[in-house]
């Protein structure tokens, strides 16, 4: 079933074209991953699928009764809301019915009566009596607990899921994900690719998650010079497509370069009179310098120098911090070595910028010292957005901070090349920043940070808005860098190529170390609960034997056909926790089957929910009966 189309669709903004004759067909069931570089217009396409922004040229179709939901790249938030506020504020008609009836109820009085009972009404046929209960299970599932929070006290992450609660509660046919993975703890992007493989919608999601493009999609578009092209299949299929495309564009490239080549050294003899059959093969001459070009996309070079770390790099002694009478950073120790690429790892509210912040200097200890080495120079990215003059071009932000760069080995480059090399072009290098994408004001935040010659990077979020090709160049980057790196990502390819030990914090204060690799500590993760799980299991059957036995020597308490069905129901629960684990067993494999990993996807929720149900109504009965 279509649920959208888009037939030569074009659009400007300013004087830049975003994309031109765009034809597209958005059916039921897809799962669409949607990448491109930065500032190719992949927000602003999501905003004329939302019918917020209208195109220049073209057509669009919408089935009627489509609903969309949207998740911006950052959320609005108004001043002094609440949690409830923000999820509320969802443009589902069964949200809006609810926030029309709170708003009557608010102001009653006996003339509206009238109008209370058909809105009543109305809610008895919309359904819309546990939308509030709907809402706050999504909440409760993210860890936020308290809708009357303030929003303005929750962490980056925090906001983040209850703008996604707004959108993933919100029953809508078609989900508009725009970076939905960005500062998210990585458990929680797990639990939404999960998520959205047991889920019946229909999604596009603009991000650049790697991880998250390979298993939760099915169907890639490309936003590239103005042009957008469909590739059916996941990410890995994507690169296996494109790249043959590559190739067979080079070798046409190659083909067209020799023909050229012939051509002008016959155009070079310069006859003195051309005729009709001559005129033909320099009209070909000039389609052939016109042709457009395969865009290779190659990675540059890209590495600045550091300054060479001393012997001491840095030395924490039991250093902690607290923040109105609750320890937020435990006391804990660690001596940095130069060349080591630690990760660190906790949900949202765990105290993860907190502590890049303690380790860096900008925020003081409550105890403990911290000693730092005479060479040890630290640069740090946070999550803040670019703050610069806005009427400022590319390139007089950059010369802000220097007018020349020197490389690794040891070469000294203009500021302009050394954009150049990071996919700003002289005319980029002209455009002022308040026309920059968020993932090109990233990319400069970035690239600013290096020129300062860094020997300890601190990279809160560092992936957040990056483009695929700016991701790759800052591997390439990390993977050559000699001094020390501390890094908090939620992008788990990165952090798989580039971190080998990790700061854990579990949410107390205290910070643990794990050496490996984020899929080995994740595998260690799902180890531990799977003892857990069968410790749990074990238990519930020694409470079924027993309660079994309860049963057939005592008279009081259950009946018969009640004591056989707490024993039923046991039973039940038993094997569904079996064939749960089964499940998420399939999730844990590096490349899983796709038809089974679909099929454990679809699985996954209703057998979480079966399990909970049972076991409420055994749990029921085993009250009864003590």
């Amino acid at each position: 079933m279509n649920y959208l189309s888009l037939t030569d669709v074009s659009l400007t903004l300013g004087d830049t074209p975003l994309f031109t004759d765009v034809t597209l067909g958005i059916d039921s069931g897809e799962h669409i991953g949607f990448i491109g570089p930065n500032g190719a217009g992949k927000s602003t396409f999501l905003s004329v699928l939302t019918g917020m922004r209208l195109p220049d040229t073209g057509n669009q179709y919408r089935r009627n009764d489509l609903k969309i939901a949207y998740l911006p790249q950052i959320p609005e938030v108004p001043r002094g809301a609440s949690v409830a506020d923000l999820v509320f504020r969802s443009n589902d008609p069964k949200a809006a019915l609810v926030r029309q009836y709170e708003s009557l109820l608010d102001n009653y009085s006996e003339e509206m009566h009238g109008e209370l009972t058909e809105l009543q009404a109305r809610m008895d046929e919309e359904n819309a009596w546990n939308i509030e209960t709907i809402y706050h299970s999504f909440l409760t599932e993210l860890g936020l607990h308290d809708l009357s929070r303030r929003a303005d006290t929750l962490s980056g992450g925090e906001l983040r899921k209850a703008d996604m609660a707004r959108v993933l509660a919100s029953g809508a046919d078609l989900l508009l994900l725009d970076e939905p993975t960005n500062r998210l703890d990585l458990e929680t992007v797990e639990w939404l690719e999960a998520w959205l493989k047991t889920g019946k919608r229909s999604y596009i999601l603009v991000t650049h998650d790697r991880s998250f493009l390979d298993r939760s999609c099915d169907v890639i578009l490309e936003l590239e010079n103005r042009t957008l092209r469909k590739y059916p299949g996941n990410w890995s299929t994507y690169l296996a497509t494109k790249t043959k495309r590559l190739e067979e564009e080079e070798k046409a490239a190659d083909k067209r370069a020799n023909i050229l080549r012939r051509e002008l050294e016959w155009a070079s003899r310069q006859p003195r009179a051309r005729g009709t059959k001559d005129k033909k093969r320099l009209s070909r001459i000039e389609n052939l310098q016109d042709a457009p070009q395969a865009d290779l996309q190659r990675l540059s070079e890209f590495s600045s120098r550091g300054r060479r770390l001393g012997k001491k790099v840095l030395e924490l002694v039991n250093i902690g911090v607290s923040r109105g009478g609750r320890k937020v950073i435990e006391p804990f120790s660690y001596s940095f070595k130069r060349g080591e690429r630690i990760g660190i790892a906790g949900p949202n509210g765990s105290g993860k910028t907190t502590l890049l912040s303690l380790i860096s200097g900008i925020l003081p200890q409550d105890e403990g010292r911290a000693d730092r080495g005479v060479n040890t120079r630290f640069a740090v990215l946070d999550q803040s957005p670019l703050v610069a003059d806005e009427s400022y071009t590319v390139l007089e932000y950059m010369k802000g901070e220097a007018d020349n760069v020197r490389t690794s080995s040891g070469e000294q480059v203009f500021v302009s090349n050394w954009l150049d090399r990071f996919g700003f072009p002289a005319a980029a290098q002209r455009r002022k920043i308040r026309y920059l994408s968020g993932g090109e004001r990233r990319r400069l935040q970035l690239i600013r940070l290096l020129m300062k010659e860094p020997n300890f990077l601190i990279l809160d979020e560092p992936t957040n808005d990056l483009d695929l090709s700016t991701l790759g160049l800052l591997e390439q980057f990390l993977e050559e860098y000699e001094g020390c790196l501390l890094v908090v990502s939620h992008d788990r390819t990165f952090l798989e190529h580039i971190v080998d030990y990790f700061f854990i914090l579990d949410g107390s204060g205290s910070v643990l170390g794990f050496s490996g690799s984020w899929s080995e500590y994740r595998e260690m993760i799902r180890e531990q609960e799977r003892e857990d799980f069968k410790e749990t299991r074990e238990k519930r059957r020694a409470t079924a034997t027993e309660a079994s036995k309860s049963a057939r020597t005592e008279k009081k308490g259950l009946n018969f056909k009640e004591k056989k069905e707490m024993e039923s129901l046991m039973e039940e629960i038993l094997l569904l926790e079996e064939e749960l684990e089964t499940v998420e067993q399939i999730f844990s494999l590096p490349a899983p089957d796709p038809e089974k990993l679909a099929a454990a996807g679809r699985r996954h929720v209703p057998l979480r929910e079966e399990i909970a149900e049972k076991t409420a109504s055994w749990e029921d009965l085993a009250g009864r009966d003590e």
